[in-house]
């Protein structure tokens, strides 16, 4: 079971990202935690890994998965991959989603090695805007 109050920050990254372009600022109720998340990124990969699953579990929209993988999940691994990967790889191994969801990143920083097992860990998934 998912902590709170990252399950909170996972209902708004989903509530915020799905709305309509137009209606996410004029929209008092939605709340944008792209710096929230970012940060968690950054300081607390055991928290951040639970929100990215999270979301992945909770989310069935293509548009807010791929921002999910092009932002969140993308740190991520350039930040954290060195210690994450072999999680990565299983993660990988044991969902299809998740597949996609690694589909969707770029390499950004990641050092090429650890680049080299994101690639094969995620085979031939499409992402998620692909499908």
């Amino acid at each position: 079971m998912v902590d709170p109050y990252l399950a909170r920050i996972g209902a708004d990254w989903i509530a915020y990202f799905s709305a309509p372009e137009g209606s996410r600022d004029a929209d008092p109720l939605l709340f944008n935690p792209f710096g929230v998340v970012c940060e968690l990124v950054r300081q607390s990969p055991l928290h951040a890994w639970d929100l990215i699953q999270f979301i992945l579990a909770q989310d069935k929209q293509a548009q807010t998965l791929d921002l999910l993988s092009a932002g969140p999940l993308e740190d991520f691994i350039s930040f954290h991959g060195l210690d994450w990967i072999e999680r990565i790889e299983e993660a990988a191994k044991e969902n299809p989603r998740f597949r996609s969801l690694l589909a969707g990143a770029w390499q950004l920083h990641t050092p090429d090695e650890i680049w080299g097992r994101v690639l094969a860990a995620r085979g031939d998934a499409k992402p998620f805007d692909c499908e």
